[in-house]
This record gives C-alpha cells, sequence and structure tokens, in this order.
C-alpha cells in the first residue's frame, strides 16, 4: 500500500503526516498557536487524511447574547426568551389575580351590616312625625337608603259647622313613612350615622270619621306612637350611574314602645328593638 503524503493542515498553516497504521477516524482538535487565525476553532480528520474545520456547538443562551439583532426578526425564538415572555404573562396574571382576590376580599369584609353600639337607635317624638337616628357598622360602599315606618294613635279635634270644637270621639290608628337617601361616599370605613323623620299625617281627615258627623272636621293635633320599623336598603348593582336603586335589604330592625310616646326624645327604657 502506497503511504500516504504529506497534507496541510486547513488554515493552520503546518505540516501533517498521516502514517501507516493510524487511525482514519477523527483525531481531535489539534493545538493551535496562539495568534493563529484558526484560533477558537476545532478540526477534525477526514478518512483519506483531509483536516477539516469543525465548528463547535454554541448554546441557545450564546447565540442570543452574541446576536441580539436576530430576535424579533421573523426568526425562530430560543428557549430562554420563550420562557422569559411566559414569565413575563405569568407575573401579570398573577399580579391581576391578586388585586381581584383582595377586591373581593374588601367586599366581604364589608357584607356584614349590623347596629353600631351599646345604643345605636334613638327616637324623637316630634308631634305630629317621628324621628329615628340609628348607627350603622359593617356596610358596603354603596348608595344607601333608611326607610322610617311608625304607626301610632292620633289625636284630633272635631269641629261641626257652627266652629264649635269637641274632642275626637274615634281616635284611629295611622302609619307614617319617611326615607333618607345617603350616598355612598357619606359612608366611612363601612360606618354611618342616618336620621330620618316621618311625614306628617293628612289633616283635616276626609270624611272625619273620628267624629260625630261627617259635615264636621277633623283636625289631627297629635300622634302617640305604638311601633316603629326601620329599613335598610344599598345599591349593590353600583356603577350604572343612576342614584337611587336600593334593590337590597341589608338590615331589618323592628322597635315596639313599651307605652306610646309622648312630644320629645324618647327614653331608651321605653322600647325595645330586635333585627329581623
Amino acid at each position: 500500500m502506497k503511504p500516504l503524503g504529506r497534507r496541510n493542515s486547513a488554515g493552520s498553516g503546518g505540516k501533517g503526516l498521516a502514517r501507516r497504521g493510524d487511525s482514519p477516524g477523527p483525531v481531535g482538535p489539534p493545538k493551535l498557536r496562539p495568534g493563529s487565525k484558526d484560533a477558537g476553532v476545532s478540526q477534525f480528520a477526514s478518512p483519506g487524511g483531509f483536516v477539516a474545520p469543525w465548528i463547535p456547538v454554541r448554546t441557545a443562551k450564546e447565540v442570543v447574547e452574541q446576536r441580539p439583532d436576530r430576535i424579533d426578526r421573523g426568526k425562530p425564538r430560543d428557549a430562554f426568551q420563550v420562557k422569559g415572555d411566559f414569565m413575563k404573562r405569568f407575573a401579570v396574571l398573577g399580579v391581576a389575580a391578586i388585586a381581584l382576590v383582595g377586591l373581593f376580599a374588601d367586599t366581604a369584609l364589608a357584607a356584614n351590616p349590623h347596629l353600631k353600639g351599646r345604643n345605636p337607635v334613638s327616637f324623637t317624638d316630634n308631634g305630629l312625625t317621628l324621628s329615628a337616628t340609628v348607627s350603622y357598622a359593617g356596610l358596603g360602599n354603596f348608595d344607601t337608603l333608611q326607610v322610617l315606618t311608625a304607626t301610632g294613635n292620633t289625636v284630633s279635634t272635631c269641629t261641626n259647622q257652627g266652629q264649635n270644637p269637641a274632642p275626637g270621639q274615634n281616635p284611629a290608628p295611622v302609619t307614617l313613612v319617611g326615607a333618607t337617601p345617603v350616598p355612598a361616599g357619606d359612608i366611612k370605613n363601612g360606618n354611618v350615622t342616618i336620621s330620618t323623620t316621618t311625614e306628617a299625617p293628612v289633616s283635616p281627615v276626609p270624611g272625619a270619621p273620628g267624629c260625630p258627623n261627617p259635615n264636621w272636621t277633623e283636625t289631627i293635633t297629635d300622634v302617640a306612637f305604638t311601633s316603629a320599623r326601620i329599613r335598610l336598603f344599598q345599591d349593590q348593582n353600583a356603577g350604572t350611574g343612576e342614584f337611587g336603586r336600593w334593590e337590597t335589604l341589608v338590615l331589618d330592625v323592628n322597635c315596639t314602645f313599651n307605652s306610646p310616646t309622648s312630644n320629645g326624645s324618647v327614653p331608651s327604657s321605653n322600647f325595645t328593638c330586635t333585627v329581623a
């Protein structure tokens, strides 16, 4: 067999000699002199003795770091960039989820309406009307409406056509209603105090049922109240921009007066309230 001759190493400028018995397979990268133009490039030998350059396999991260200009030009993205984009999206979704949980937590904490304090309810008999002042806690931040319904016995005077007054003979009970709207901005940390006064009864009373003759005039001069009901509504479908849609009853308080009220402040010992 004819011995192999000398072959030039590709790009190295040196001589390489293949000898009989040498393996024709890959021989591994040769040592390169400092300053050689092939520094940093590995080589392998072909079966015929030709030494060809071998380009080292670089990681995707190295490619991105060396050629960032190839990113976002329609080229396939490396695993590190895809992972980074995924982490950014995951972080955004995580923040949104935390904010949503916080919103529901605030709503849950405020969804416990109750009377506040040891004496949360007070009444005042104004003669023909009744006023109630109520302190609340645990309310949601919604537009609110307090409705007061009071029942009492009337005191009336009957006057005949000769303008001679006489006491009414058949006092009849009346039911009077009053309401107070409160905007959401007035509720501070779930707390608010609301005062409501009922309307006055219609007087003179048509038909004069409490007088001896329908031709007489019956005038109500006072109301002695026997019971009161306080209801609190909230607009929990807020966001419509329409004030006055109090569709949710959040608290219902029923009070009974131990004895009919008289003009002035009603002592707390004279009434009992229960929450329905």
